[in-house]
C-alpha cells in the first residue's frame, strides 16, 4: 500500500471511530443504509449519505522524509442542506486538532484544515460540501538523507 493509500485509510478509520460514518474497505459501501459511508475514492451514487476521501499530493521534500499530503473530504447529504452541512460538522469536529498519529507504519505528525465549501447539489438534488486537509507524514524512499 503507497503512502496516499495508507493516509486514506486512516483518515477513514478515525472517521469511523468518531461515529462520523461506517468505513469497510474490503467490501462495496452499503446501499440502503441511513448511516453515512466512508470511502476512499469517489462518491458513491448510493446510500444519499456519503462522505468520500481523496488524496493528492502537495509537497514531496527531495532529500527528507518529509510530506505534505492534501486530503479532500467531499460529503453528500440528502435534499435537506442540513444533513450535509452536520455530516461536514462532524468530519471538522473528527479530524481537527489531531497530532502525533501513527497510520500503519507511517509517523503523521499532524493533519491541518486548510478550506471548506459548500459545491451545491448532484443531478438527484442531494446536497454537498468539501473540506480540504493538509496531512503532514514522513515518507520512505531511496534518496533520503543519512
Amino acid at each position: 500500500m503507497g503512502l496516499s493509500s495508507i493516509i486514506l485509510d486512516g483518515m477513514a478509520d478515525i472517521l469511523e471511530t468518531a461515529g462520523v460514518g461506517t468505513y469497510d474497505p474490503a467490501a462495496p459501501p452499503a446501499t440502503a443504509t441511513e448511516t453515512p459511508v466512508i470511502v476512499c475514492g469517489r462518491l458513491p451514487t448510493q446510500p444519499d449519505r456519503a462522505v468520500a476521501l481523496s488524496a493528492y499530493p502537495v509537497a514531496l521534500d527531495p532529500i527528507l522524509p518529509n510530506a505534505e499530503i492534501g486530503v479532500q473530504v467531499r460529503v453528500r447529504g440528502t435534499t435537506a442542506p442540513a444533513v450535509a452541512l452536520d455530516l461536514d460538522d462532524a468530519v471538522i469536529s473528527a479530524l481537527t486538532g489531531l497530532t502525533g498519529l501513527l497510520f500503519g507504519a507511517v509517523p503523521v505528525s499532524q493533519i491541518v484544515f486548510r478550506s471548506g465549501s459548500d459545491i451545491g447539489v448532484d443531478s438527484a438534488g442531494r446536497h454537498e460540501r468539501v473540506t480540504n486537509w493538509a496531512v503532514y507524514a514522513e515518507r520512505s524512499h531511496a534518496s533520503l538523507v543519512g
